[in-house]
């Protein structure tokens, strides 16, 4: 949709049973009109907004059941909007928002029932805003997030439940803020971080269910992070 710059109109709706997708809206700046919504049965999905700004408008959603997609908002600054957001049932994935550079606004989010994806976002900085996390169901995945330089927002994390995967973030130095993880049931595999100098933060690991992958990254010099594993 070429024309559509906001979605008032939709004011009265206050509970969707299924999905709802906000997509390729050239024009799109605002959710506003949206104020009414608390709950989401199913997926919400918004992507290819070109022109979005903020997720304002979205303040009244405290619960998504399905999955929380925010792919290719190209001018999408933060996720203003979903302070309210407590839990999540699917999975989240941020992906390819070019100027994102926080997710602070998720920091009421207390749990996430599958996978955490996180990828191709030029300009975030750290992971702030999964701060209440404890347990991560499904797989972890930091890819390709070039001006992240640190894992902050992780500290809490204790378990994942799948795969952990840090690949390819040219900024990032550390992974100390994973001092509290203790088991991964998936993979461990971190690769081609090219500034990442220790594996430090990884010591109360004691067991991968199963591959364990690292290489490319082109300034580690020593694997002592992970000593505990048995």
């Amino acid at each position: 949709n070429s024309a559509l710059t906001n979605l008032m109109g939709l004011e009265e709706l206050t509970f969707i049973e299924e999905d709802l997708k906000i997509k390729n809206n050239d024009a799109l700046t605002s959710l506003i009109g949206l104020e009414g919504l608390t709950s989401i049965i199913g997926d919400l999905e918004i992507g290819s907004n070109y022109a979005l700004t903020s997720l304002e408008g979205l303040e009244g959603v405290t619960s998504i059941g399905g999955n929380l997609q925010i792919i290719r908002n190209y001018d999408l600054i933060s996720l203003a909007g979903l302070e309210g957001l407590t839990s999540i049932g699917g999975s989240l994935w941020i992906q390819s928002n070019y100027a994102l550079s926080s997710m602070m606004e998720l920091g009421e989010v207390t749990s996430i029932g599958e996978e955490i994806f996180i990828s191709n976002n030029g300009t975030l900085s750290s992971l702030t805003g999964l701060d209440n996390l404890t347990t991560i169901e499904g797989d972890l995945s930091i890819i390709t997030n070039f001006d992240l330089s640190n894992l902050m927002g992780l500290e809490g994390v204790t378990s994942i439940g799948g795969s952990l995967s840090i690949m390819n973030n040219d900024e990032l130095t550390s992974l100390v803020e994973l001092e509290g993880l203790s088991s991964i049931g998936g993979d461990l595999e971190i690769r081609d971080n090219d500034a990442l100098t220790s594996l430090v933060g990884l010591e109360e690991v004691i067991s991968i269910g199963e591959n364990l992958n690292i290489g490319y990254n082109d300034t580690l010099t020593s694997l002592t992070g992970l000593v505990g594993i048995t």
